[in-house]
């Protein structure tokens, strides 16, 4: 394999006082209950799983069209990170920090991290730590103003208080580090982007940790695969000296043979030019072609011509890691064209991958299609029990754009995704104005107090901003019943 492409340290470190001393206007009690968005039409209740806590999240565009949502569950409380805002609850849904201008978490570390645009969030939750990890873009892209990955790492589970601050220039300052993407791992934090291609990256977890003020990073350019790290759920470990697996989609423009490239990143921090990402491995697929394609918008919503985007090119956020008994395994999946000429609509693709350290196969595979509504912007996770639960947005020419879940038992040898059930419904649709921009993801994370519960969080539009690029986003807990 090539050499590392770029190897160096973080460029500016600092350390915040506890944002709730900083931002005390930001804390009160926390509501007793809390109204619902959109009202939703009842569905029959899944008799896999059932939903919890459904509460709305962030609103309004922040500066920002999109809101790219996504979050984690922690030990005692749900961070939910939107393009230029996070928000701090209980596992009650109640609001503990509310929405809070993501820039104010760097204002210790100073510019660019804290006063340029958050874009292209993610809020993590170590579980092997229990601390949390923030993360944004910043930059324009030029030799004064380089484009800049800026990290924060809580210094307890408790989110609303003190955090390391770190930059990174982890990519030529004229590279635009698009899609960036993190996964947590017991020897580093493993991060991804899209820019001619597939972009990989390891940085030193354990002196963020401790607020170190230079941790390392080295990064490899593997070629034209945008991929995705790795992802830790659960409580037991990957096997010692595990690499991190990185995954991309290679759809061949559509035409067979289609595989998932799984490649494995080796970080040494002793001797870090002895690092290595190996592969790719190509894992046979069933022949598919992208939802949408080409970058177009073909996703229909209800009382508009305005199309969305599926970002069908690509497999989504997260590639969940879990190991069960021994058995490694990774869950992902992606949207892809479903029907006929003219007739076409989309559906989501899921994969489960064992073995990847080994001989890695994907162990079962599926299409969810029940019928011919549009279904994308998908993200999956696995529970202790094995069991897999699917998030998405739904959409049609008859209806606004809704976020739903579906899943399938650890019990079903041959997973079969079951009755999808509605989360949110919309009650509107995206605008002109956003330009048939949806959020780049969605985000599923397992709840690691008890490893069965799950956390969602999807955007979509209420009536009241329907037409607008003023969306609205809802965060829900979902439990199977054979997990305990």
């Amino acid at each position: 394999m090539e050499a590392p492409t770029r190897i160096g340290h973080a460029d500016r470190f600092a350390s915040s006082p506890a944002m709730r001393d900083l931002y005390p206007d930001l804390f009160f009690s926390p509501r007793e209950s809390w109204g619902r968005g959109e009202p939703s039409l009842p569905l029959p209740p899944s008799s896999l799983f059932s939903i919890g806590i459904s509460v709305d999240g962030i609103s309004g565009t922040g500066g920002y069209k999109t809101p790219d949502p996504n979050g984690a569950a922690g030990s005692t409380q749900y961070v939910e990170y939107v393009n230029n805002q996070y928000e701090v609850f209980d596992k009650n849904g109640s609001v503990v920090q509310a929405a809070t201008n993501g820039s104010l978490l760097w204002k210790a570390l100073g510019a660019p991290c804290s006063t340029e645009g958050n874009s292209d969030v993610i809020a993590q939750y170590d579980k092997m730590a229990g601390v949390w990890l923030m993360m944004h873009r910043v930059g324009s892209g030029t030799n004064m103003d380089p484009y800049t990955e800026c990290f924060a790492i809580s210094k307890t589970a408790d989110a609303t208080g003190a955090w390391y601050l770190y930059s990174f220039e982890l990519a030529a300052y004229n590279v635009f580090p698009d899609y960036p993407k993190v996964g947590v791992w017991p020897d580093a934090y493993y991060y991804s982007f899209d820019n001619n291609g597939g972009n990989e990256c390891a940085l030193q977890r354990s002196v963020m940790l401790m607020g170190g003020s230079r941790p390392a990073y080295v990064c490899f350019n593997q070629g034209p695969i945008t991929t995705l790290p790795s992802d830790f759920d659960g409580t037991t470990l990957p096997p010692a000296g595990s690499p991190n697996y990185y995954i991309g989609l290679d759809a061949n423009n559509n035409t067979s043979p289609q595989y998932l490239k799984l490649f494995k990143f080796h970080v040494d921090w002793t001797t870090i030019t002895n690092s290595t990402l190996t592969g790719p491995t190509n894992l046979s697929v069933t022949s598919f072609t992208e939802a949408c394609g080409n970058g177009q918008d073909c996703v229909p919503q209800k009382g508009t011509t305005v199309k969305v985007d599926s970002l069908g090119d690509r497999l989504m956020y997260r590639l969940a890691y879990r190991n069960i008994s021994g058995v490694e395994t990774l869950v992902v999946n992606h949207s892809i064209r479903e029907g006929s000429s003219p007739n076409y609509y989309s559906g989501l693709r899921w994969y489960v991958i064992e073995n990847p350290n080994g001989t890695p196969s994907i162990a079962q595979s599926g299409t969810f299609t029940p019928d011919t509504n549009f279904r994308w912007m998908g993200s999956m996770a696995m529970d202790k029990a094995g069991d897999i639960l699917l998030g998405y947005s739904e959409s049609s020419a008859s209806m606004y754009p809704g976020i739903y879940v579906t899943g399938c038992a650890s019990g079903n040898v041959s997973c079969t995704m079951g009755t999808e059930q509605l989360v949110q419904a919309g009650g509107g649709y995206e605008g002109s104005a956003a330009a048939g921009n949806w959020g780049d993801y969605s985000s599923m994370s397992v709840d690691p107090s008890d490893d069965c519960t799950f956390w969602y969080v999807d955007e979509y539009y209420t009536s009241a901003n329907s037409g607008t690029a003023d969306w609205s986003t809802h965060l829900a807990s979902i439990k199977f019943s054979g997990c305990s």
